[in-house]
């Protein structure tokens, strides 16, 4: 084994259509490239976050394993006289490579190589991601699944439900946004009936619903809304680990100059408004989504350069902090000509950035806004249901 620390690289190669239901990477280290095929029949990425997340924790020794359908491929951590080692075997045993790592860039490659490969073109989710049922009336309705929907569902027989759901899993929903649920839920009805008539219900999970007491109905209601679309395959849209992301946004690598972080921002359509078209921005640092469930303040983020102090940086989309559930306000700080973000709400954390950087990813993200469509476009555009992104743009 070298005596010198291993950065790890991992490339993952494009999902082709003929080749569903197998992710190919590659781990890089210095001079060993290792391939790793990954089925969906034995689907790693659970373990893997498991193993990534003991790593975290301390365990000094723990493995998981990799199966190819015949063959694995087997990673070990040991931590070992302060030296953190990285064992990856084959199927007999025998070891392709030893090497020590840097814990810190070890876990954050491994952790978002999956990650951003799950939201780039790159991965065929049509082909290879399992889709439950839910999410495709969610996407219908363009709105979460309430316990209104929930009621409403309960309130129907065993065999309007097998239609209604046969409908959501044989076709691509067509959602009237302009009618009451109930009303789309018996077109739904109606039209699975005369298009899918050789159903037999007793095959359906809603034979015995009938006879079932209030909270069995729940649970089989459950059930049907969870089923997947596809009986073996991934689930990287739930490749995501609190503990690890807290673990990157809390450590800041040793060969980090000034314990500087990167930051990059980006932007989604945002359907939570009560009036008009809105946008979400995204703030990442060291490649990781912050604070997803609450929505960035542009005001407060641009006057946040100019002026030190508290600035409500996060906000509920009606722009009230408390609303949000902050009622500490997070405080900008500049030294040495640096950012430093204090937050205390909904976590504690605190990230140095070089404002030269700073500024300029706040740039990028404007020009590649103005690229997307003219400023005047925007000025009909809310990033909070009182602030207009054509302001923000000016």
């Amino acid at each position: 084994m070298q005596d010198i620390i291993e950065k790890i690289k991992i490339d993952i190669e494009p999902c082709k259509e003929d080749n569903h239901g197998w992710i190919h990477f590659n781990i890089r280290f210095e001079d060993k490239i290792i391939k790793v095929n990954v089925s969906s029949v034995f689907d790693p990425f659970d373990e893997l976050l498991q193993w990534l997340g003991n790593i975290i924790k301390g365990d000094r020794y723990c493995s998981f394993i990799i199966d190819e359908e015949g063959t694995t491929v087997e990673f070990k951590f040991i931590s070992l006289f302060g030296k953190d080692i990285v064992r990856i075997y084959d199927s007999k045993q025998e070891v392709y490579i030893e090497t020590k790592i840097d814990k810190y860039y070890f876990i954050r490659e491994f952790y978002l190589s999956f990650a951003n490969f799950y939201n780039s073109d790159e991965y065929n989710k049509k082909e290879n991601e399992i889709y439950y049922v839910y999410e495709e009336l969610e996407d219908a309705m363009a709105r979460p699944i309430f316990e209104d929907t929930i009621d409403l569902m309960l309130g129907l027989d065993k065999v309007e439900l097998t239609y209604l759901f046969s409908y959501f899993y044989f076709e691509k929903i067509k959602y009237d946004t302009d009618e009451d649920e109930e009303t789309n839920f018996e077109q739904f009805i109606k039209y699975a009936k005369e298009n899918h008539k050789d159903i037999n219900i007793e095959d359906w999970i809603f034979k015995d619903f009938n006879k079932k007491t209030y909270f069995e109905k729940v649970h089989t209601l459950m059930i049907a809304l969870y089923y997947g679309e596809k009986d073996v395959w991934f689930r990287l849209k739930d490749y995501k680990s609190d503990l690890i992301e807290d673990y990157l946004l809390r450590t800041v690598p040793a060969d980090r100059e000034y314990s500087y972080r990167e930051i990059y921002f980006d932007f989604e359509d945002s359907d939570v408004f009560y009036e008009g078209k809105g946008i979400k921005v995204n703030v990442y640092i060291d490649g990781i989504k912050i604070f997803e469930r609450y929505h960035l303040n542009l005001n407060a983020l641009e006057y946040s350069l100019i002026k030190e102090g508290h600035h409500p940086l996060y906000t509920c989309f009606c722009g009230n902090e408390g609303c949000a559930g902050i009622f500490f306000t997070p405080f900008v700080q500049f030294e040495d000509g640096d950012i430093i973000w204090h937050f205390y709400e909904p976590k504690l954390y605190v990230f140095r950035f070089n404002k030269y950087d700073f500024k300029n990813a706040l740039l990028d993200l404007k020009e590649r806004m103005l690229r997307f469509k003219p400023i005047e476009e925007w000025k009909n555009v809310l990033y909070t249901d009182f602030d207009s992104v054509g302001h923000f743009l000016e």
